[in-house]
């Protein structure tokens, strides 16, 4: 006769587990999934807070103010709070036309006008709706934005742009925001009113 390896009690024939421990260990782990679906839900608030402002009649505009940047940091802006990365994919199949010419300019020189235009719309598409992701969570800043393209199929006749950035919201900066400005006014104090470690 076996015994269980939790409790030490006699179990059936080879049986590791008494029906005891395993009710229990069954418990746990119902415990330990509702804990974890309990602290999911957050995510599931933003989501549903995102699709409200997403159906307000200012949405559109609240968008247009959102500034993307490629900088870690927005000039003249101090960032409050990261809220969440955000990101779009945008693929362009290129069509037999545009191939040909492609291939043409290729083998010609030059620019393809076609090309840039698409390669334009598709970054633009991008843009618009990482600016639209961030709005829709409150945000009014992408930052550290990054455009990736990548040519995939067959002869290199599909394109895919992604665009990331971390949505922030941010404040315009006032007097003694900066270190550097921390810094010369505590130099303009007096000596009395600086604290030392400052």
């Amino acid at each position: 006769m076996a015994t269980c390896k939790t409790c030490g009690a006699k179990t059936g024939f080879r049986v590791s587990t008494c029906d005891d421990c395993l009710r229990a260990e069954r418990a746990r782990l119902r415990e330990q999934a509702l804990a974890q679906a309990a602290r999911n839900r957050p995510s599931h608030a933003l989501e549903d807070a995102a699709a409200a402002r997403r159906r307000s009649p200012t949405f559109a505009a609240e968008t247009d103010r959102v500034v993307v940047t490629t900088a870690p940091s927005l000039a003249g802006h101090v960032v409050e709070e990261t809220v969440a990365v955000v990101g779009a994919e945008h693929v362009a199949g290129m069509s037999i036309f545009s191939d040909v010419l492609l291939n043409l300019v290729d083998g010609f020189g030059g620019r393809s006008e076609t090309t840039q235009k698409m390669l334009r719309y598709a970054r633009e598409g991008c843009l618009r709706e990482i600016k639209e992701q961030a709005a829709a969570l409150g945000a009014n800043a992408v930052i550290a934005t990054s455009l990736t393209y990548n040519v995939m199929g067959s002869n290199d006749s599909v394109l895919l742009i992604v665009a990331t950035g971390t949505a922030v919201r941010v404040r315009p900066e006032i007097g003694g925001d900066r270190p550097e400005d921390r810094a010369s006014a505590d130099a303009d104090a007096p000596a009395a009113l600086v604290e030392p470690g400052s």
